[in-house]
């Protein structure tokens, strides 16, 4: 006798069971959008990487003011393009690619704002003083003292790396007094004399300069004497850390 199926059969293969219930569309789409949130989610900007933003910007138009007299300048200004602005422009293309690394570092950060602060201060002292000159005579005579101060603050940074760099030579003997004061002293009588000139150098008040020309030439000069005394003085402290490495 065959067996009559159950009406679970016939409700189950004939009857296909109803959907699942689904949540509203405003709730899948709350849903979807709180997801988005979370995964899309702008990090959050420290204070100091927000300074560095605004900072760029407001170096993006002092330096469209820069570039603006470098093309309407005269000839016998373009020392304050070669001596004043290139250098300007070149040091805010440096800072600018700079700012783009490492933006999560604080120490970095705070850096790159100070930098970025003193690079507007100056780059707007030089802006006004061309907007605002009576004469050209008064900005040329700005030129003049821009080159000797600069060079005179890369004579004090030459003294400040041999000083580290002295110092540095004589850190291995720091726990052998004896040796010490011995080294000490032979390092002091290799580069004392180099370290004089380059004192000399930076005291030395410049010449009543007549033009730029001579200008030019005093600083060509003042260069030379600068790198030569410097680089012997490396040389005298490298020779000195060579000879007693095994000391």
């Amino acid at each position: 006798m065959t067996k009559i199926p159950s009406d679970n059969f016939f409700n189950n293969h004939f009857h296909p069971p109803l959907p699942p219930k689904t949540h509203s569309k405003s709730y899948i789409s709350q849903l979807f959008s709180k997801i988005k949130q979370k995964i899309f989610k702008n990090p959050e900007v420290s204070p100091l990487q927000g300074r560095i933003h605004e900072l760029h910007l407001d170096s993006v138009h002092v330096r469209e003011d820069l570039e603006k007299i470098k093309k309407e300048v005269e000839l016998d200004l373009q020392p304050l393009v070669m001596e004043v602005i290139d250098p300007m422009l070149r040091n805010i293309q440096q800072l600018t690619n700079h700012s783009k690394s490492t933006k999560d570092l604080p120490d970095w950060q705070e850096q790159t704002v100070q930098r970025y602060t003193k690079w507007i201060d100056q780059a707007k002292i030089w802006v006004r003083l061309y907007a605002n000159a009576q004469d050209k005579t008064e900005v040329l005579t700005a030129v003049i003292d821009h080159i000797v101060t600069a060079s005179n603050q890369i004579i004090e940074r030459d003294l400040l790396i041999l000083a580290e760099y002295s110092a540095q030579a004589m850190s291995p003997f720091e726990e052998i007094p004896e040796k010490q004061t011995i080294f000490k002293k032979e390092l002091y009588q290799a580069i004392e004399p180099h370290i004089q000139n380059l004192k000399k150098l930076q005291e030395e008040p410049p010449p009543a300069f007549k033009n730029l020309k001579e200008v030019s030439q005093w600083k060509m000069e003042i260069d030379e004497i600068r790198q030569h005394h410097f680089n012997a003085a490396l040389h005298e402290i490298d020779f000195f850390a060579e000879k007693h490495s095994k000391s």
